[in-house]
Order: structure tokens, then C-alpha cells, then sequence
């Protein structure tokens, strides 16, 4: 009955009423003539134990009076039960309690306190903070054992004290690696490192390479950005600060200390970290973990035949490893915007081809890739995907063709990976043009007949591909993007449901968040700190969550607040984690509707329950919201929380806010200078914004100027930009009529003919030539996504009669 209370943890009314009811029963059998029964002092030992782990102050005064009643009428009770209770006491931070124990301990044994009841009290005053006596008790103790070592270098790193974490890490044996326990310590200190070390399976605490392994995959499948500190806690970090997500927790002299007791990653655990760096756009990071990952597989040479055709056990996990690997550090070279180099790169360590024109941005790492082995990695679906991501970035139909029938070379058909990445270029090319739209859809919809050779089936094999790729079409969301895509092209805003009353509660249950494990604490005010946080489910796919992205989307775009709280209701039902590219349009179609109380009750309490970092875009659509209600009180609290969050107001919010004061009070402010680059050209409704306000400020010339150099840096204009530019021109010539002298008026009209001239769609080159190579990359697309359906692809390698070039193998 006392272990069950021991190892199940119940209630403390629940506990207390079972250990009384075991010493009564206890009593009743053998603690009437207490010395004639040896289980007698254990019995009450395991008793006290019991009374401790309550952790109430009765509960506590009766534990004593046990030990002291079996002092004096029983005998001796063993060390062990004055360990674990000082040891629990300690991790509670009860230093009297602690003390207490020492001095009971004391009374049975008349030795000094042993190894573990120091540690005890260490564990107390590291949780009380006293950092003073916690440094006076550990340089008091001449004979340090393993665990109060760990101890020790937990306590220097929750303080940040390098000086003696390192002092600490060198105390360890250095013939022997660091324990894993040791290195659970370290990660424990560091508090966004805790959540991964939750329920880990016994066989990841068997070595400290299963427990980095078993920490990374936690990590990239709940998609942390603490990978860096967990590379850098184990000593396999490559060199160099990360460029992406949260840096290196530890300060440069302990991670050095750690790279001397460098853990020997497996090939899969650093893959798993290199396309964790693909996805943030970190090609040297994943360049280095490609090579760490082809160092710690050293026997994974390529095989003749692809073993993706092989039976799962006849294949090996190094070969897929350095195949996820390959597919990161090209994932990390598109993401940077230097797809040429990702190429290239794949064609050094796989041997795949080349795209038909040369670029700059490969230059640049030319030689580092040359350094690399060629032909160490062999071909697989997972390397075709991300070729396919190069070609969609290059917008180069040619190479993904080239790359296809490569692949179909080594016997490679086009699986789920290749499918996805085909609806990926296909909704990366989707348009707002209502006539190319329907065009695509025509093409794409209409049956291709199978030419690739005799079917192994009586089903059709195009018909079988073509409901494939409108399924992996599907999980992308492509209906809900391409109508996105219409809407935008066309500026449709259709505002949907009615604005809500004033006066709404913000403490309110939102009951569009059902009651599932992943709600938040729905009736917690908004006002409150953070929210309980539930276990987290496992994600039951990644394009269920890209679909339900899109779709919350497009509700966003529509102003249909309802319509997202359904998708995302549906979201939660499918027990799949929500993330920011869900919550940033859920924020956005609240506010667009004006229910601002249940977007602040989202970034106030569902986000902190979610784990999830509020972004500039979610504050952005709150205070454009606040601003265009008038409630500038409410503006003012959501800049100081969103400066609370690290955030800054940018450029175009600053704009917007002032645009929105404008109209409100009449007043419009003088606007500030803009530095002008190639960012803020790419953003159109930033250039437009800050148009309008400098015409609001009656700085006609300055907004044209300002329209020049955007101009100038690359901006493309569309049909909304020509439409400000005409209003504009007809304000300054009505301004004309009443000041026919004023040369100010006459330079703005002059710059504003000049800028109406270069944004005209037949006079401006760069966009007209976007427009078309779009179009035409668009068509080739089709046809050869076409191709692929029809099996056009596998018959055309067949009766290729040219001699394949042979690839170099490795040396």
C-alpha cells in the first residue's frame, strides 16, 4: 500500500488517508511488540518516505514523529529512506525541511551525513537560489561523486556562470564520455530545451548518441528552432553562429569544453538536423552536417540497383540518411535564394544533371563543392523533390524535365515525394488571371491516355497517377490558393458575418475552440499570464496542416471570420498542432471582421498554450483593426505588448497606423523618410501606403520621387499602382486650376507623367518579360506534368539509343 502511494503520486487528502490506513493495518499485525519483527523500522522508513512525497506541512510533522517514535522503540531505520526523503525535499526546495532530516538522520546514525544526503542539501539551496552557501557547500566536500558533479554543472548553467561550468565539465573523467544523465542536466538548464526532454523512451537514455538522437527527431518533428543548442550541448555544432532560430545558449569557452567530448552523431541524427537547416535557409550550417553525415557513414557508397526498390529489409538507414541529407543542404541553397548552387551541389554528390544555364550565385560556392567526393550519395525520390524545389525556383521546366528522366534512368517512378513536389511547382505557379486559371485547370483535369508500355493492371496507369496528383493537389490546398490567387488578382474583398456588438466581454468563452487536447484555457481571461499547457498530440501529417493553412487563408482574404473559425475548429478536431501560418490568418480574419477582444484572447492566451511566438504579422492586422475603430488607447497597449514580444513596428505598419490617425482626426501627420531597397520595392502595398501618405501631406513632388525610386529598384508595377498614379496626376491638375503659377504642382505633374509612362504594362520591359516567361514556364509545366501522367517520360528514356554519361564513382 506504501509503494503504491510512492510510485502513483496521488492526491495529498487521498495519500494521507492510505498511509494512515496502512500504519493502522500495520499496527493491528505487528507494531504492537515492534521489537519482535525486523520489517518493523523498514515499514516505517518507507512510511515517512510516503509522508514526505505529500508535500504538506502535516504530513511532514507526522514523518518526523515516525522516525523519532521508531528512535526510540524500534530501532534504526537504513540511510536509504533518509536519502530519498532528503533528496525529494531538496528538489522541492525546503531547506528546513532538509535539515530537519540531516538531524534525524543524525539521531539513528551516529556517522556523518553521507554522499547523497549532501547532495541533498545542494538540490535545496539550488532551488532556494542561494547561490552563496550553495558555493560554501560544494568546495566543503573534498570527495565529489558523479551525480553531485552533474549537480554542479547544472547550477553554473542555469546562472550563465561559464567560469565554472567549465571548471565543472573538466572535473568529469576525460578517458571517459560525459554521462547522459549529464547531459539531460545541461539541457534541463536551459529552459526552451525542456520541453523535448518530456516522456523520453528508456533506450534514448542508453548512450548519449541514442539520446542525441532521440532529442533531434523530437525536435524536428515538433518543428522547435533549439536544434542549434542541442548541436552545441553535445560538442557536434558545425563552426560558425547560426544564421536562423535561437543561437547557441552557451558561451564560446564551454562550448568548447563540449567539442572535446564531442558525441559521435549518427548520420541519421545529423541528416534529420541538415534538413532542419534547409527549411530556415541555412546552406553552410547544412552543408557542414552533410559532411559530418557522409564522415559518420563511411561505408554507405552507392549500390547499382536504387534501394528504394528494394524490401524495407534490404535497405540501408546510412543511404537514406545522407539521401535526406543531400535533399536538406538543396532544400537550404533554394530557401537562400541561390538555387543554381543547390544544383550544382546535386550534381557534385549524386551526379544528376545540370540545369542549361549558368549562373553567378554558384560561383561563389564552387569550391567548396568541388572539394566534396563526387558520386558518394546515390540516387533516390527524396533527392528528385528537391531538384524538382530547384527547378520551381529557377522556373525552369526544362531541367525538371532533365531531372525526371534521370531518375527514370535508375528505374525511379514518380512516388508520393515526386507527386508533391509537382502540385508544389504547380501552386507555386498558380496566377491571378482569371483566363490562365481556367486554362490550368482545363489541362490539368483533362485524361491523358497511357503510352509508357503495357499496363501491369486492368486500371488505367494515367488514370491512377492523374487521382494521385489531384489528391497530393488536394493536401496542398490548390483550389483554396488558386481562388486566393483570383481574389487578390481581382481585389475582391467580400466581407463576411456582422460586425459584434459593442461592449463584448473579453474574458468570454470562445466556443469556436471545441473542447479537444489541444484547446487552450478557453474561460481564462485574456488579462491572465501563461496558460496551462496540455500533452502535446502527434501531428497526423504535414499537408492536412498545409491544406487547413491555405484555406484559413483565403478565408483571411475574404473577411470570413466564421468560415475560420470552422477550418480551424476542423484543425484542432484533426489533432493537428496549429502553427503560425494558421494563427497569422485566424488574427487576420478576426480582425478584418472587427472582433478584436477574440484576436487579443488568441495572442494573449491561445499562443502561450500553444508555444507558439507571436509575429509582427498577427500585431500588424490587431492594430490596423484598433486604428480603424478609433480605439487608439487600444493601439498604444498593443505597441507596448508587441515591444513586450521583441517586436518592432516596421515601415508599412507605421504607414497604415498613420493613414488610419488621418482619417480619424484630420490631421495627417508629416511622413518620415524611407530608405529605399530592393525589399520595400518587392512590397507593393508598403509602396502604395506610403504613397498615400505623403499625398495626404500634401508632398506631391516627394511621393513621386519616392514612386521613382522605387521604380528604380526593381518595384513591378500592376494595375492598382497605375490607378493611384492616375488619381494622383488628376488631384495635382484640379490644384492646377485654382494655382496655375506654383512650380512645385508643375514638377509633380511632370514626374507624375514620367512614372505613369515607365509603370504602363507595354512600356515597362522587366515586367512585361516576368509576365510572359511566367506564362511560358506556366504552359511547360503543364505539358510535362502531362508527360509524367502519361508515362511519356519512362518511354522516351526506353528508346533513348544515346550512351548515358557516366557518372564519377567515388574513389
Amino acid at each position: 500500500m506504501l509503494r503504491d502511494v510512492l510510485e502513483h503520486d496521488p492526491p495529498p487528502d487521498t495519500a494521507l488517508a492510505a498511509v494512515q490506513a496502512a500504519l493502522a493495518l500495520a499496527y493491528t499485525s505487528f507494531l504492537r511488540t515492534p521489537t519482535a519483527n525486523a520489517n518493523a523500522a523498514a515499514i516505517l522508513g518507507i512510511a515517512a518516505e510516503a509522508l514526505v512525497a505529500v508535500h504538506t506541512d502535516a504530513a511532514f510533522a507526522l514523518a518526523c514523529k515516525l522516525l523519532t517514535y521508531a528512535h526510540l522503540h524500534v530501532g534504526e531505520v537504513d540511510w536509504v529512506h533518509f536519502r530519498r526523503m532528503a533528496q525529494c525535499l531538496g528538489r522541492a526546495g525546503e531547506m528546513e525541511g532538509v535539515l530537519q532530516v540531516l538531524h534525524l538522520a543524525t539521531q539513528h546514525h551516529a556517522a556523518a551525513p553521507d554522499d547523497a544526503l549532501h547532495h541533498a542539501r545542494l538540490l535545496a539551496l539550488d532551488a532556494l537560489g542561494r547561490d552563496a552557501d550553495y558555493d560554501v557547500a560544494a568546495h566543503a566536500q573534498s570527495q565529489v561523486p558523479a551525480y553531485t558533479q552533474e549537480l554542479h554543472a547544472y547550477h553554473a548553467a542555469a546562472r550563465r556562470d561559464a567560469s565554472q561550468l567549465v571548471r565543472a565539465l573538466h572535473a568529469f573523467p576525460e578517458s571517459s564520455p560525459l554521462a547522459c544523465t549529464t547531459y539531460l542536466s545541461l539541457a534541463y538548464a536551459h529552459p526552451p530545451l525542456r520541453p523535448l526532454l518530456a516522456d523520453l523512451p528508456d533506450d534514448a537514455q542508453s548512450s548519449p548518441r541514442a539520446l542525441l538522437d532521440a532529442l533531434v527527431w523530437r525536435a524536428h518533428d515538433t518543428h522547435s528552432d533549439h536544434i542549434p543548442s542541442l548541436l552545441t550541448l553535445f560538442g557536434v555544432a558545425p563552426p560558425g553562429p547560426p544564421t536562423h532560430g535561437a543561437p547557441a545558449h552557451l558561451p564560446p569557452s564551454v562550448c568548447a569544453a563540449l567539442a572535446a567530448r564531442a558525441v559521435p552523431a549518427s548520420a541519421a541524427a545529423l541528416a534529420r538536423a541538415a534538413t532542419w537547416c534547409g527549411h530556415r535557409a541555412m546552406p553552410a550550417w547544412a552543408l557542414a552536417l552533410f559532411e559530418a553525415a557522409l564522415r559518420a557513414a563511411p561505408d554507405a557508397t552507392p549500390r547499382v540497383v536504387v534501394e528504394e526498390r528494394q524490401p524495407i529489409a534490404g535497405r540501408s538507414a546510412d543511404h537514406a540518411a545522407l539521401q535526406h541529407a543531400v535533399a536538406g543542404v538543396v532544400h537550404a541553397y533554394v530557401a537562400a535564394g541561390t538555387p543554381h548552387a543547390g544544383a550544382a551541389f546535386a550534381a557534385r554528390v549524386v551526379g544528376t544533371p545540370l540545369p542549361s544555364e549558368a549562373a553567378a550565385d554558384a560561383v561563389d560556392v564552387a569550391g567548396r563543392i568541388a572539394a566534396l567526393p563526387a558520386a558518394v550519395v546515390e540516387r533516390g525520390s527524396i533527392v528528385t523533390a528537391a531538384l524538382l524545389g530547384c527547378a520551381g525556383a529557377l522556373q525552369d521546366a526544362a531541367y525538371a524535365r532533365a531531372v525526371l528522366e534521370d531518375a527514370a534512368r535508375v528505374r525511379l517512378k514518380p512516388n508520393g515525394r515526386i507527386r508533391r513536389a509537382l502540385a508544389r511547382m504547380l501552386l507555386a505557379s498558380v496566377a491571378g488571371h482569371y483566363g490562365e486559371m481556367q486554362q490550368l485547370m482545363r489541362q490539368l483535369a483533362h485524361h491523358t491516355p497511357w503510352v509508357g508500355g503495357p499496363a501491369p493492371t486492368s486500371v488505367d496507369p494515367g488514370t491512377t497517377r492523374l487521382a494521385k496528383l489531384r489528391e497530393a493537389l488536394a493536401t496542398l490546398g490548390f483550389e483554396d490558393e488558386a481562388q486566393l490567387a483570383l481574389l487578390q488578382g481581382a481585389r475582391q474583398q467580400s466581407a463576411a458575418g456582422a460586425r459584434p456588438a459593442h461592449g463584448e466581454s473579453r474574458d468570454a468563452s470562445y466556443v469556436w475552440v471545441r473542447d479537444t487536447p489541444l484547446q487552450p484555457a478557453a474561460h481564462e481571461p485574456w488579462t491572465s499570464g501563461h496558460a496551462p499547457r496540455d500533452t502535446e498530440p502527434t501531428s497526423r501529417g504535414e499537408h492536412g496542416a498545409l491544406a487547413s493553412a491555405a484555406r484559413l487563408r483565403l478565408c483571411a482574404a475574404q473577411g470570413d471570420a466564421d468560415g475560420a473559425q470552422a477550418a480551424f475548429r476542423a484543425l484542432l478536431d484533426a489533432d493537428v498542432r496549429p502553427r503560425a501560418m494558421h494563427l497569422v490568418p485566424l488574427v487576420q480574419s478576426l480582425c478584418r471582421a472587427q472582433r478584436t477582444a477574440e484576436a487579443q484572447w488568441v495572442l494573449r492566451v491561445a499562443l502561450r498554450a500553444w508555444d507558439v511566438a507571436p509575429t509582427r504579422a498577427m500585431y500588424a492586422a490587431l492594430l490596423t483593426a484598433l486604428a480603424d475603430a478609433g480605439d487608439w488607447r487600444g493601439v498604444h497597449r498593443e505597441e507596448h505588448e508587441m515591444a513586450r514580444a521583441g517586436l518592432a513596428l516596421d515601415a508599412p505598419l507605421s504607414d497604415s497606423l498613420a493613414l488610419a490617425r488621418s482619417r480619424h482626426l484630420g490631421t495627417p501627420d508629416a511622413p518620415a523618410e524611407h530608405v529605399v531597397d530592393a525589399a520595400l520595392a518587392r512590397n507593393a502595398s508598403a509602396v502604395t501606403r506610403h504613397f498615400q501618405r505623403r499625398m495626404q501631406a500634401r508632398d506631391y513632388v516627394g511621393a513621386q520621387q519616392f514612386y521613382a525610386e522605387c521604380l528604380d529598384h526593381g518595384l513591378r508595377p500592376h494595375y492598382a499602382h497605375r490607378r493611384m498614379l492616375k488619381r494622383a496626376g488628376n488631384y495635382v491638375q484640379k490644384q492646377l486650376r485654382h494655382a496655375p503659377d506654383a512650380a512645385e504642382l508643375h514638377e509633380a505633374l511632370r514626374l507624375q507623367e514620367r512614372n505613369a509612362a515607365r509603370s504602363a504594362f507595354a512600356t515597362h520591359p522587366a515586367g512585361r518579360a516576368h509576365v510572359v516567361a511566367e506564362r511560358r514556364y506556366r504552359r511547360a509545366l503543364v505539358h510535362l506534368v502531362r508527360d509524367v501522367v502519361a508515362g511519356r517520360i519512362e518511354r522516351a528514356v526506353r528508346t533513348d539509343t544515346r550512351p548515358a554519361a557516366a557518372a564519377p564513382r567515388a574513389t
